[in-house]
């Protein structure tokens, strides 16, 4: 099953010192049972 990831909130590193945070990912591949299945991460 794919997931989304969703980003919350800003990285301490990049509110704090000016750094950059990169986002690869927009879907992750998971494996559960359907029923432990969250709609995000």
């Amino acid at each position: 099953m794919i997931i989304p990831v969703r980003f919350e909130g800003n990285a301490p590193g990049v509110r704090n010192q000016g750094g950059n945070l990169s986002k690869n990912k927009e879907k992750l591949s998971v494996r559960a049972l359907p029923k432990d299945l969250p709609d995000y991460i």
